[in-house]
């Protein structure tokens, strides 16, 4: 199911007959509409939504069980892209189940091989943010297709299964929990504040278990999220901790922020600032003075263009000669670092020009050696 109202129905078997058709079902209108149809393993395979992606790993068809993993991306008229993953590491498995763990990816429980009924005692967990496979701890009931779902219950993730096939028989099983797995690092807070043209962002978990740190990503309105810096984690702690960044010499815009938590295991969660960072000052055209000056062996240059346009900064000696094109691109309106480091000139004075549309200012350093 997806949205609530929306059922994705993939393959089955058609007298043995192997069937690659995709129907979407709608709940709210009572409709049925057919996809484009896709070479899956036609049925057994293990099935579940995560956020807007259909995970289907392994199964079989008329010719042969799978390994494969498949992730389909769901579009926004409802249609799915589809791309291959990395394969389920142990090997050909079907007549299992998949349910989706929280938002660490997906579990994937007893699979058969392909002698169609000795099953595996196997639990693993599928991230298909970063395409990983992780081992998780099963529980001792040695069957397939076996039934299953999970739920976060009291902040920990929860799996429940039910019933399944041994050798030709049904075997019923009462409600079978396998471990629970409590998340790792809750956050109570995430905020931001705004100073002049930069954003700190801040961030206190209450715990933390296997926590390696944390990723910091920026996007926005024109480009997608990237990361912009990194802290470390406190490992495993029960004490409160605070954390915070700074994003400096930022342009005026509209910011997203998310950080992403990172476990010593590489597995990892992404928590988002609720709301968007509108940062808006007026920018003027501006070259500052080198800093260090005198300087050996570099120094750094700061600059600010208010519209957009091909950049240019340029090194000259004493006697108007070109020495070095620091910059020549088109950049966007905002505030800028260019770090110089001096590998082959000479001591003495120099100026450095910034041209950009029509502005143009010249500055004096000096390089001692």
């Amino acid at each position: 199911s997806y949205q609530d109202s929306l059922i994705y129905v993939l393959g089955g078997d058609h007298g043995y007959v192997d069937n690659h058709r995709i129907f979407l079902y709608n709940a709210d209108n009572d409709s049925w509409r057919e996809l484009d149809s896709f070479q899956l393993p036609s049925l057994a395979g293990a099935l579940t939504i995560f956020r807007n992606k259909i995970i289907y790993v392994g199964g079989a068809d008329s010719h042969s069980a799978y390994s494969t993993t498949y992730i389909g991306n769901i579009q926004l008229d409802h249609s799915i892209i589809w791309h291959r993953g990395t394969d389920y590491p142990l090997g050909t498995r079907f007549r299992w189940n998949a349910a989706p763990w929280g938002e660490k990816g997906i579990i994937v429980l007893n699979g058969c091989r392909t002698d169609f009924w000795n099953s595996e005692n196997e639990c693993y967990l599928y991230n298909p943010d970063n395409d990983t496979w992780h081992i998780m701890p099963p529980k001792n009931f040695n069957t397939c297709g076996t039934s299953i779902t999970s739920l976060k219950i009291n902040n920990k993730m929860k799996l429940f299964a039910l019933g399944g096939y041994i050798l030709n028989d049904i075997t019923n099983y009462n409600e079978i929990l396998v471990d629970s797995i409590t998340v790792p690092v809750e956050l109570t807070s995430f905020a931001s504040t705004i100073s002049k043209n930069s954003v700190t962002i801040k961030w206190a978990t209450a715990t933390e278990k296997n926590n390696y740190g944390f990723e910091i990503e920026r996007k926005d309105l024109k480009t997608e999220f990237k990361r912009i810096g990194f802290i470390k984690g406190k490992g495993t702690t029960t004490e409160v901790n605070n954390y915070s960044y700074s994003d400096n010499n930022l342009a005026p815009n509209a910011y997203n922020y998310r950080i992403k938590q990172i476990d010593y295991d590489g597995n990892y969660k992404y928590y988002y600032l609720a709301n968007e960072v509108n940062l808006q000052y007026t920018l003027t055209y501006s070259l500052a003075q080198n800093y260090p000056n005198p300087f050996n062996p570099g120094t750094t240059i700061k600059y600010a263009i208010a519209k957009a346009g091909v950049v240019t900064l340029k090194l000259y000696d004493i006697l108007g000669k070109e020495k070095a094109v620091l910059v020549n691109e088109r950049k966007e309106p905002g505030n800028y670092v260019y770090a110089f480091k001096n590998n082959n000139l000479s001591s003495g004075i120099y100026f450095y020009t910034l041209k950009v549309n029509d502005y143009a200012q010249t500055k004096k350093m000096i390089i001692l050696k």
